[in-house]
């Protein structure tokens, strides 16, 4: 849902047209790669005889009907010429020299969006020629307040904000952590859950707390690249605590959060950690 939210907000916010359509059966147009045999129902069989049917092709309830519909639609759209996403494996995307169409797969449903009218109908044709689908319209985008933030050659800004809550759990001792990520104005991830293990002061939960938030950045990155949507860098992480973190990274049973240390060095350059009274630390 992540990334409906996050195409759902670029074309809200570029004025772009949003189309749904809808595949019919969507789990029997996959083909089956191997024998697949079905008993007869009760009372279809004459006494003493015994037969099965062989199906030529998927059926719901099969194992491998999702697997076989999915394969089926991957290979209509690269053959088409499109770009399956290495960050999300239902988005493709298909570009021209000056314009981007979308298309975003979710299970029977394809939501189709792009900067040119002209290669959206194309797109839609590209997938009716492959399967018998039902074209749901156009969809109402409501532009609330994000309509200033994207621009198709504007960069944007995006952050994150992580909060922690030291021992909170009476049972465990756990932390429980939560954070959101914001494109623009736009509230796209948020999550809040309890640590898996327990921190043993404020500055080790709120170091933990870092771990999935960065590695969802991280992934976004990818995803925005691949929808040609420029970032602003550094990016900024924002964390309630005073304590800082960085010199905390040595403790033992942290292993599992070293992996920040090279994007706090190196990938994004800076991280920004916020005090009391909005004062900002960068970490070296």
């Amino acid at each position: 849902m992540v990334t409906v939210r996050t195409v759902f907000s670029i074309a809200a916010s570029r004025g772009w047209d949003l189309f749904q359509m809808d595949v019919n059966n969507a789990f029997l147009q996959g083909d089956l790669y191997e024998d697949v045999y079905l008993e007869l129902p009760q009372g279809f069989q004459r006494q003493g005889e015994y037969k099965v049917y062989k199906l030529l092709k998927s059926l719901y309830g099969l194992k491998q009907a999702s697997r076989q519909w999915n394969i089926k639609l991957i290979e209509a759209l690269v053959k088409a010429e499109y770009h399956q996403s290495a960050n999300d494996h239902s988005l493709f995307t298909k570009y021209t020299t000056s314009d981007i169409v979308v298309i975003l797969v979710y299970v029977d449903d394809l939501f189709i969006t792009g900067s040119n009218a002209e290669i959206i109908k194309e797109a839609k044709q590209t997938i009716q020629n492959s399967f018998k689908v039902k074209d749901l319209g156009d969809k109402i985008l409501l532009r609330t307040g994000t309509q200033s933030v994207y621009a198709a050659t504007k960069e944007i800004s995006l952050g994150c904000s992580v909060v922690s809550d030291w021992a909170s759990c009476a049972n465990t001792g756990r932390s429980v952590i939560g954070y959101v990520i914001k494109l623009g104005d736009s509230l796209l991830p948020w999550k809040s859950k309890k640590q898996q293990t327990v921190s043993r002061s404020s500055a080790e939960a709120g170091y933990r707390s870092f771990a999935a938030p960065a590695a969802e950045i991280t992934w976004f990155l990818g995803l925005l690249k691949e929808l040609h949507v420029q970032i602003q860098l550094p990016v900024s992480l924002h964390c309630d605590s005073k304590a800082e973190p960085y010199k905390h990274y040595k403790n033992e049973g942290l292993s599992q959060q070293h992996f920040l240390l090279p994007y706090i060095q190196c990938c994004w350059q800076k991280y920004f950690w916020q005090r009391q009274r909005s004062r900002y630390t960068p970490l070296q």
